[in-house]
């Protein structure tokens, strides 16, 4: 039998995770953004997450940027790109995603569960990032914003977190992850290598 996170062989229902979200999530597009690449690949190819993170990277760029230009008059726009770069990091997604219990949820291939996937920055992010786009999908793009402020407020309120930059946990110094969160538009591509490794930028990523 197939593992989840951390080991688990039964996925856990769906019903708290979508009570903590507070979206209307339907039971198959919420499973559809926590399938991973590596259950997938051992379950004989089943759809992935990476459509709908495709679409939630951008949704999240737009959200994050609208909030920033609206709330700070005063910035610049170099210092409204820190921000945003800070708020749309692995780093910060990945404490987004753990705040509400996400790794638990996320269908990982066996291999991965054995490494730790469920807490890997990256995996979590990307997660989050597939969840966005599911609520986008099922519910439009006002209740997906809304999620997106939601899950980042704790975030954005910290402001000395923002102001020295959320650096990624599994990402090269420098990186700052330019293609996460750009908005809707102006995406760059990213290419997806085999079904055990993904690479982001200049580092490996789960």
């Amino acid at each position: 039998m197939t593992r989840f996170a951390q080991g688990r062989q039964e996925e856990p229902p769906l019903s708290a995770l979508i009570e903590t979200l507070r979206v209307p999530l339907s039971p198959p597009s919420l499973r559809l953004a926590l399938t991973h690449r590596s259950f997938a690949y051992e379950n004989g190819g089943l759809p992935t997450n990476e459509r709908l993170e495709f679409l939630g990277d951008s949704i999240l760029g737009q959200a994050i940027t609208v909030k920033l230009f609206r709330d700070h008059p005063e910035l610049a726009e170099g210092d409204l790109a820190k921000r945003r770069s800070s708020l749309v990091s692995s780093a910060a997604l990945a404490e987004a995603a753990r705040a509400i219990q996400l790794g638990q949820y996320i269908r990982l291939g066996r291999g991965e569960s054995l490494t730790g996937g469920a807490d890997k920055p990256s995996i979590l992010a990307d997660t989050l990032e597939a969840i966005i786009g599911a609520t986008f999908i099922d519910c439009g793009p006002d209740i997906a914003t809304a999620l997106v402020l939601r899950l980042l407020a704790p975030l954005m309120e910290d402001d000395t977190s923002l102001r020295c930059g959320h650096g990624s946990e599994d990402e090269p110094a420098g990186d700052g992850r330019k293609n996460r969160g750009t908005p809707a538009g102006v995406h760059h591509h990213r290419e997806r290598p085999g079904p055990q490794q993904k690479v982001r930028g200049n580092g490996n990523r789960g």
